[in-house]
C-alpha cells in the first residue's frame, strides 16, 4: 500500500507540474494563482487538520517553529514563483527539472550543520547530478523554432538555478524545526498550515502591488490556483502517511528519489507531446543519469 501511495504522490507532482505550464501558457497572473492555490491549500489542510488535531502554533514554545515555516514560505513562494515565471515557451522540461533538485540543498546542508554522515555513493550521485544538469545546460538546439526547442537559454538556466536554491532554502528552513528540542517542533500538519497560510498572505499582498489584471486572467488564475492547492493538499495528505510508513521500515529515503524521477521524467513526456518540445536521445540518456544520481544520493 505504502507503494502505492508513494506512486501516487509523483503523479500528483506531475499534475501540479502540468497545472503550472498549462496557466503559464494561457496568461494566467502568476501572484493570483499562487494567491488562490494556497487558500485553497489551506482551507483543504485546516479542514483535515481539525480532524486529526492542530497544534496552538501561537503559544510561546511553538513561535521559534512558527517563524521558520513562516520564513519558508517566503522563501518556498518566491522560488516557486520564479519557477512558474522561467515556464516559457521552449524547455519547461529542464525549467521544471531543475528547481526539482531542491531537495539536494537540505541534504548538503545536513551534512555541514547537522552532522549527518558523508556517503561515497552520495557524493558520486551529486556529481552525476551535476555533470547531467551541466550536458542540459550546454546541449545546443535542435532546428525547432525556439519555442519548441527543448534546451534552455543560459539566463533562463540561471533563473532556474535561483528558484532551486530559493526552494532549497525553504526546504532547510522548514526542516530546521526538527533540530529543536523535544516539544517544540509543530506537527507537520499545523505546519503544512503555517506555510499556505503565510504563502496566502505573501501572494495576496503581491497581488495588490500587481495592479489591474483582466477577467480572463483572473478566472484563469483562480480556476487553475483552485487545482494546484487541491493537488498541493493532497500531496501533503498522502506524504505525510507515507514517510511514516516507509520510515518504520527504513526506506522514508526512497519517497523523494521516486517521487521527483517520475515527476521529471513524466512530465518530460508531457512536454514533447503537449508543447513538441522534442529531446534528443542524448537528452533522454541525461535525465536518466540525472535520476540515478537521485537514488544514489538519496538511498
Amino acid at each position: 500500500m505504502s507503494y502505492v501511495m508513494l506512486l501516487v504522490i509523483g503523479l500528483l507532482w506531475t499534475a501540479i507540474a502540468i497545472i503550472i505550464s498549462e496557466a503559464r501558457q494561457r496568461g494566467a497572473s502568476i501572484v493570483h494563482f499562487y494567491c488562490f492555490g494556497s487558500l485553497t491549500a489551506l482551507f483543504l489542510l485546516l479542514a483535515a487538520g481539525l480532524f486529526l488535531g492542530l497544534d496552538n502554533c501561537f503559544v510561546p514554545e511553538y513561535r521559534k517553529a512558527t517563524l521558520f515555516f513562516a520564513l519558508a514560505a517566503l522563501a518556498n513562494g518566491t522560488g516557486q514563483a520564479v519557477s512558474m515565471y522561467n515556464m516559457k515557451k521552449g524547455g519547461r522540461a529542464l525549467a521544471y527539472s531543475i528547481p526539482l533538485l531542491a531537495f539536494l540543498l537540505p541534504y548538503v546542508w545536513s551534512l555541514f550543520f547537522w552532522g549527518q554522515d558523508f556517503s561515497c555513493h552520495a557524493a558520486a550521485g551529486l556529481v552525476l547530478i551535476a555533470l547531467s544538469v551541466l550536458f542540459l545546460t550546454l546541449c545546443k538546439k535542435g532546428e525547432n523554432a525556439q519555442e519548441n526547442s527543448s534546451a534552455l537559454k543560459p539566463i533562463r538556466v540561471a533563473v532556474a538555478l535561483l528558484a532551486m536554491v530559493l526552494i532549497g532554502g525553504g526546504q532547510i528552513l522548514m526542516t530546521a524545526p526538527t533540530q529543536f528540542s523535544e516539544g517544540t517542533a509543530l506537527s507537520p500538519w499545523t505546519g503544512a498550515c503555517v506555510l499556505q497560510f503565510s504563502n496566502a498572505i505573501f501572494f495576496a499582498v503581491q497581488c495588490g502591488y500587481h495592479g489591474k489584471i483582466s477577467k480572463e486572467a483572473v478566472k484563469c488564475s483562480a480556476l487553475a490556483g483552485l487545482l494546484w492547492g487541491v493537488c498541493a493538499a493532497g500531496v501533503y495528505a498522502i506524504l505525510l502517511p507515507t514517510l511514516r510508513l516507509l520510515g518504520a521500515s527504513r526506506q522514508a529515503g526512497i519517497v523523494f528519489p521516486v517521487a521527483c524521477s517520475m515527476t521529471i521524467l513524466l512530465f518530460s513526456f508531457f512536454t514533447s507531446l503537449r508543447f513538441h518540445e522534442k529531446l534528443r536521445w542524448q537528452q533522454w540518456c541525461a535525465l536518466v543519469i540525472l535520476v540515478a544520481g537521485i537514488f544514489l544520493v538519496k538511498l
